[in-house]
């Protein structure tokens, strides 16, 4: 990738002068445009942060003119937000009418040319390149879908009237006259929303639907109002309550599990403890029982004592009176 100078002191360009724009970091919101014969760096301010003059000129607002040898006199509109250059391991690509170019020392240098390019068609000059799974696809518009290889182009599957358009790690496939579609991993369509694309830019697209234009954010692929970064910041603040409040659910979630654990043993030691209580009350009957025995025992020996003292004391007194009448 080209090596680009800082400058001592940012200064802010205007956002009509940011054209081709492709998102470098997320997290930095560092962002390269290309805008007539200069490749910048901007940060979120639109200050840039770098420039390099290269030999190619890029512009945007084209009508008619040099566009008629393509178009066999229809009044194309060059729209450069349509025009996304794509990152792959480290190199800048982008496609500039029928070619696949790419970055190299400050120079745009063309690598070859998109096949079945129908030249009486201005829709075939944007929304042909993007990457997927580590690897850089090319689009014919007569429908062939092909993958960038060793300085080649190998065709790989068919998608009939379609442009592919790229934010960040999200791919949306409009068909012509049809709908909008998300590619997935394995290059299938999946449906992403009724309408065409008529705009896509700092990673908004807009969208013309039967109920009116739609805004739709490509990093969540949720609506967005004409409002634009208010609406970006409150949903980005919508998820983050989000977060917050899954949180919190995660936590009343742990306290009644500790809740529950904590009744769980509680019911397990009163039930040891309700076993124990029967222990002690069956031990306290056995001895309850035992001392009635010993008692009823002491009572039938104190009667066979108290009887035998009897007996004694009666043969005493007869022992007595014989000595007596004698």
């Amino acid at each position: 990738m080209t090596c680009i100078p800082k400058l001592s002191k940012p200064r802010v360009i205007s956002e009509n002068d940011l054209l081709y724009k492709l998102k470098l970091s997320v997290e930095l919101d560092i962002t390269l445009s290309l805008s007539k014969n200069r490749l910048r760096l901007t940060n979120a301010q639109n200050e840039i942060l770098s420039e390099q003059k290269i030999d190619f000129n890029f512009y945007s607002g084209y009508t008619g003119g040099f566009f008629s040898r393509y178009c066999n006199g229809y009044q194309a509109i060059f729209d450069s937000h349509l025009y996304v250059p794509v990152l792959f391991n480290g190199v800048i690509y982008i496609q500039y009418f029928e070619y696949l170019c790419c970055l190299q020392n400050s120079k745009l240098v063309k690598l070859c040319k998109i096949p079945e390019i129908h030249l009486d068609d201005f829709r075939s000059f944007f929304g042909r390149i993007f990457t997927l799974n580590n690897c850089l696809y090319v689009h014919g518009s007569r429908g062939g879908l092909y993958q960038y290889v060793n300085n080649q182009l190998q065709r790989v599957k068919t998608f009939h009237k379609c442009q592919f358009y790229q934010f960040q790690n999200n791919i949306f496939v409009q068909k012509y006259n049809e709908s909008i579609f998300k590619l997935e991993n394995d290059l299938t369509l999946t449906h992403f929303i009724d309408g065409q694309i008529i705009k896509s830019e700092n990673g908004t697209m807009k969208v013309n639907t039967r109920s009116g234009t739609v805004n739709i954010d490509m990093r969540t692929g949720a609506e967005l109002s004409e409002k634009g970064e208010n609406d970006q910041r409150g949903e980005i603040q919508r998820i983050q309550n989000q977060i917050i409040n899954e949180n919190m659910k995660y936590t009343e979630f742990k306290q009644i599990m500790n809740l529950l654990t904590f009744k769980v043993t509680f019911e397990e030691q009163k039930k040891q403890h309700l076993r124990r209580y029967n222990n002690i009350n069956t031990q306290i009957y056995q001895i309850k029982t035992d001392i009635s025995y010993k008692q009823e025992q002491i009572r039938n020996r104190a009667y066979e004592y108290q009887n035998g003292l009897a007996n004694a004391i009666n043969a005493l007194n007869t022992f007595l009176e014989g000595e007596c009448s004698q």
